[in-house]
């Protein structure tokens, strides 16, 4: 009886990871405050046309989520069922072509659905505000670096010049 409850776990959980992907269906993407894409119905572009645009990363930030996250993984952290996007798409050209190739055409092996396509179904501006997302998590992204006014450096030369040192040493709760 155990050996028989075993494997039926194990057929199950093996049933679970064969569907994993290929039930997916992608969601529209509110593209709002986007420049169009010319013929974006018709024609794809070759390089993402907004790489660094402050709207169309917030926009992929939450596409992403409603449509990648649930096999890329949250904030395109992988838990392993599909590629951590962080580390596997490379930024410029050769990752928009990567990115580009599996929009069109998604991803069947043995024809199994891996990744559904999304070309036709969600528009080509939504899929680059996700590209334009991706490209600030990437492991090569630039880091960021922090506003002037909050530099430690920045926090000290303020406090020297502006607050005078305290004369009497105060307790934690004078603090």
């Amino acid at each position: 009886l155990l050996v028989t409850r075993i494997c039926g776990a194990l057929l199950l959980a093996s049933t679970m990871q064969i569907w994993a992907h290929g039930d997916v269906t992608p969601q529209p993407i509110d593209i709002t405050g986007l420049e169009p894409i010319k013929d974006s119905d018709t024609t794809w572009v070759d390089t993402n046309p907004y790489s660094s645009n402050e709207r169309a990363i917030e926009i992929g930030k939450h596409a992403f989520a409603q449509n990648c996250a649930r096999c890329h993984g949250i904030d395109a952290i992988s838990g392993g069922i599909a590629p951590d996007l962080r580390e596997k798409l490379p930024l410029g050209q050769e990752g928009d072509e990567i990115f580009k190739e599996r929009m069109i055409n998604g991803a069947i092996r043995n024809g199994v659905t891996y990744m559904p396509k999304f070309d036709g179904i969600v528009k080509q501006e939504g899929l680059w505000a996700i590209r334009s997302w991706l490209e600030t998590v990437s492991v090569d992204a630039p880091v960021k670096a922090a506003p002037a006014a909050t530099t430690t450096a920045a926090v000290a030369s303020t406090a020297s010049t502006n607050t005078p040192a305290p004369t009497v040493a105060r307790t934690g709760e004078e603090v």
